[in-house]
């Protein structure tokens, strides 16, 4: 309900002071602050249940309405370590693209990590599937060090020639390995505590990016039971925590909408 820039927040000797204004056209809203050092450090994030309580009768005209900021809850990052106020009954999930190679966050800011993550690609041929589950392990210790315990991957598409957009991001063209890096990657992260979340269902394969523009994908239904399945399939039974679904309009499933959009799918 409430626009951009709205939220003004301020912290003086550890007090949040919450001042809002606006067209105000919902009577609550939930919003965070973010408080950062003067190094750029993240040190918490502040999340505020904002009330909008109506004032009638005459003595209120001039302000007709009052706002009222309640935190629900504090996330803090120190020691390396993510802490919850013990307030919260809901696990806090805090996620990024750390997939390695052309698609990294963290890692691709040298006052965070020196290099960046290789591409998964990248990592098998330097070493195989022992190379896949040390970086892993690597990755997601890097990452929980940072308070983030939840990353988008691993890609489990499978390419069908290095033409394909997929590509660079995927492990091989063949499926067989796909299956395998998926596996062996969620069953790491679930060791390491990281949620691991499969993408991009139902498989990208040859198509575009969706990035830049619609995708139809009218590849059969038995193409995809045969290949692009799979590695869900293997993720899913390793553990997987979630499945992130691509924006493909995947006609065998659903002609219409978006896979992500789609109840089919």
């Amino acid at each position: 309900g409430f626009e951009p820039g709205v939220i003004f927040r301020s912290v003086v000797q550890n007090q949040i002071h919450i001042h809002a204004y606006a067209s105000l056209m919902a009577l609550f809203q939930e919003s965070f602050v973010v408080l950062h050092g003067p190094e750029g450090r993240i040190y918490a994030i502040i999340v505020i249940h904002i009330i909008l309580v109506i004032r009638r009768g005459r003595m209120h005209r001039r302000q007709p309405y009052r706002v009222e900021p309640q935190i629900l809850y504090v996330i803090q990052f120190g020691d390396n370590a993510l802490k919850v106020a013990d307030s919260v009954s809901v696990a806090i999930l805090i996620g990024t693209d750390e997939e390695g190679g052309t698609v990294v966050r963290a890692s691709l800011y040298p006052k965070y990590r020196s290099t960046r993550f290789r591409s998964p690609r990248q990592v098998y041929q330097a070493g195989g599937f022992e190379e896949i589950t040390k970086d892993t392990k690597i990755k997601d210790r890097f990452l929980k060090s940072l308070g983030l315990n939840c990353n988008f991957g691993p890609v489990a598409d499978v390419p069908y020639s290095r033409n394909n957009f997929i590509y660079d991001r995927s492990v091989s063209t063949s499926t067989g390995k796909a299956k395998k890096f998926v596996k062996l990657t969620v069953t790491q992260m679930g060791r390491d505590g990281v949620v691991s979340v499969l993408k991009h269902f139902p498989g990208y394969g040859s198509n575009r990016d969706t990035h830049t523009g619609v995708v139809t994908d009218v590849r059969p239904r038995e193409q995809f039971e045969s290949c692009d399945l799979l590695p869900f399939k293997a993720g899913i039974e390793a553990g997987a925590s979630a499945v992130l679904v691509s924006h493909n309009i995947v006609t065998c499933l659903d002609g219409n909408l978006p896979a992500s959009l789609s109840p089919a799918v």
